[in-house]
């Protein structure tokens, strides 16, 4: 449907497995921990540059439970060693490799083991991680919900609470600003803007968004950069899509006949300006163009049809708001000859405002958008 935030499986395992640095061979007898870590790096980087390039989110994905067995040896080891600070990233990966199999609660479970070993060992970098691990399992569980909501898996939506997921994330941010590195920073703040979008705060996800942005432009990471810019389209092409009929109320004020309060005859503002409609549309597909144009550079063929796929309804979207302001200015003018011949019936008052969307409306607008958001029945 038009407009709804809907994150494909493709998307999840996407923003999940980007933090992912497990790894998937056998361990030998010969091998120490510090190793055994290293090689999973690698490893799960291989991973993630497959997905980039071919969008295969399945193929290379099926031995986790391998690497879940691994990165506890190694968590283990580095225990064994007083290695508190290793042993912290070992538990944060593995952290990282159940969130990727939606395992929630016991992902959670080892972010925070992972950060009280880090804090413990006064290791700035992966407190960070940890709480970046945890903000993103409270985001994605929640979302979950959400997405099955909109599915219509779930009969009601519940009221979902992001405060969590925030706290998390603004630690993260803290944490994350003192390191010299800025890659993590950009991460931190797209993780933050991501769940601000969640919630709801379309301005201060763009805010934070932007940050993102240019923290990716000084660590010189342009797979980041990618990512600010998708991210923010996003937030940009929501702000478009629901600010036609979420507020942006104008001065004119409709009025029904004096002691008439009849439901349709309505009352309700014209919303009067939807160029702030606009203008986030047209961010947005400057957002997406700028996320082609890095994805291409990269080739990373997976996230440019990605980001294409997104991109395509923009226009349909721009329609959706013509067609918006369409109806209220039928609506204004209908209920104003209303309220000027008050012998009209409401079939009458209905039939003008419904021609008045028409004419005010192009047909290319009316055909690309849902009978439902055309006219006032």
């Amino acid at each position: 449907m038009v407009g709804k935030r809907i994150n494909t499986k493709c998307y999840c395992f996407l923003r999940c497995v980007l933090m992912i640095l497990g790894f998937i061979g056998p361990v030998h007898a010969g091998d120490d921990a510090a190793i055994i870590q290293q090689r999973a790096i690698k490893r799960m980087e291989n991973i993630v540059e497959h997905f980039l390039r071919t969008g295969d989110s399945t193929s290379q994905a099926n031995e986790f439970q391998q690497t879940q067995n691994e990165l506890t040896e190694s968590y283990n080891a580095f225990v064994r060693n007083g290695d508190g600070a290793s042993a912290a990233l070992s538990l944060i990966k593995l952290g990282d490799v159940l969130r990727i199999q939606n395992k929630w609660q016991d992902a959670k479970t080892n972010y925070q083991q992972g950060y009280d070993l880090a804090k413990r060992a006064g290791h700035n970098e992966n407190q960070a991680r940890a709480r970046l691990g945890q903000a993103k399992a409270e985001q994605f569980s929640l979302d979950e919900i959400s997405n099955n909501v909109l599915a219509r898996q779930l009969p009601i939506a519940p009221q979902l609470n992001y405060s969590t997921a925030l706290a998390f994330a603004e630690e993260a941010v803290q944490l994350s600003s003192a390191l010299k590195d800025k890659r993590l920073l950009s991460d931190t703040l797209d993780t933050q803007g991501s769940i601000l979008r969640s919630s709801g705060d379309f301005d201060a996800a763009h805010k934070v968004l932007t940050r993102s942005i240019s923290a990716a432009q000084d660590s010189g990471d342009e797979t980041k950069l990618f990512y600010g810019y998708f991210d923010r389209a996003a937030v940009n092409r929501e702000k478009g899509y629901r600010c036609g009929h979420e507020g942006y109320k104008g001065s004119y004020t409709l009025h029904c006949p004096e002691n008439d309060s009849s439901s349709w005859c309505g009352g309700r503002p014209y919303r009067g300006s939807y160029s702030p409609c606009y203008k986030a549309l047209d961010e947005a597909e400057s957002d997406y163009n700028q996320a082609i144009a890095l994805a291409k550079k990269l080739g990373y063929t997976g996230l440019e049809t990605m980001t294409q796929e997104k991109l395509a309804p923009i226009q349909n979207l721009r329609c959706v708001v013509t067609v918006r302001e369409c109806r209220e200015k039928g609506f204004a003018e209908a209920n104003g000859a209303y309220n000027t011949k008050l012998s009209r019936t409401p079939e009458e008052w209905a039939q003008g405002q419904n021609t008045r969307i028409i004419q005010q409306c192009s047909p290319e607008c009316l055909n690309k958008v849902p009978t439902s958001e055309r006219f006032l029945e």
